[in-house]
């Protein structure tokens, strides 16, 4: 009875399956849930395809997966780009192991693109993950490369993806990147030197951005400047600049994705 008419559910770090996800769905009335959060749980590829074509997930507009284990599976993805909820979805954040297939598949849903306006992609680009032939990464040359069907994107996380500030340096060079008005690069390993580079971006009158997340990132005493006194920079409402100065490693393992921690050298932790 709870169930039945919800319209919005955060379920993290609970240990719901499979079977427990589609029981849930079940309980709630058709077309009634619009955000769904199941963060950090144990679920498969299985629970996904439940996910995406449970009558009650039929209007869904948020859909947050991060932190499961499902990531990887060429099935996980095509039910998720090929369910009725993905035309109705405004905002999805995944954190999986993406192959190249996988991400060119998000991008040009014509589904997801109906009104997608928020793309997630924490720890997804160079985290190894196996297509049924080999084992690769979707990497920077997927989001290069796909033939953009997310018209509506405005807001792109790539927080944690092992950027440095070549690679950073690649995105910037993607024609549909300069539409963004919102970009996470929490958890990177960019430094001064990215922060000049996107000043110079948008300088230019290439970026509209509203909104930047540096969290985690080498921001010194040249790229704060450039934050502070770039004009360009005058147009952001919202600047995350958190823990730029390093952290203790109790710190770290309570504030940085779990994922991360032991898998992705980093020089500051």
């Amino acid at each position: 009875g709870t169930l039945s008419r919800m319209r919005s559910l955060a379920l993290r770090h609970m240990e719901l399956d499979d079977e427990l996800i589609k029981g849930m769905l079940d309980h709630v009335a058709s077309g009634a849930l619009l955000s769904l959060d199941l963060r950090g749980n144990t679920f498969s590829e299985e629970a996904v395809r439940s996910i995406g074509f449970a009558s009650s997930t039929s209007c869904l507009q948020s859909l947050d997966l991060r932190a499961n284990y499902w990531g990887g599976y060429e099935e996980a993805i095509a039910h998720l780009v090929n369910a009725p909820c993905a035309g109705s979805l405004q905002r999805l954040a995944l954190e999986c192991d993406l192959t190249r297939h996988d991400l060119l598949r998000v991008l040009e849903s014509y589904k997801l693109g109906k009104k997608l306006e928020h793309l997630g992609l924490t720890n997804s680009l160079f985290s190894s993950a196996y297509d049924g032939h080999e084992i690769q990464e979707a990497g920077i040359a997927a989001l290069r490369d796909a033939e953009m069907r997310l018209g509506s994107l405005r807001s792109l996380d790539l927080d944690s993806n092992q950027l440095d500030d070549e690679r950073f340096a690649e995105i910037l060079e993607i024609p549909w990147i300069a539409r963004l008005h919102a970009l996470d690069l929490s958890w990177n390993e960019l430094t001064d030197a990215s922060i000049e580079r996107l000043a110079r971006v948008m300088r230019s009158g290439a970026f509209e951005l509203e909104a930047l997340a540096l969290r985690g990132c080498e921001i010194g005493e040249q790229g704060a400047r450039a934050l502070l006194s770039d004009p360009r920079f005058s147009q952001l409402r919202r600047l995350d600049v958190s823990s730029t100065s390093g952290l203790s490693d109790s710190e770290a393992f309570s504030d940085r994705p779990p994922r991360l921690l032991g898998f992705v050298p980093s020089a500051r932790f």
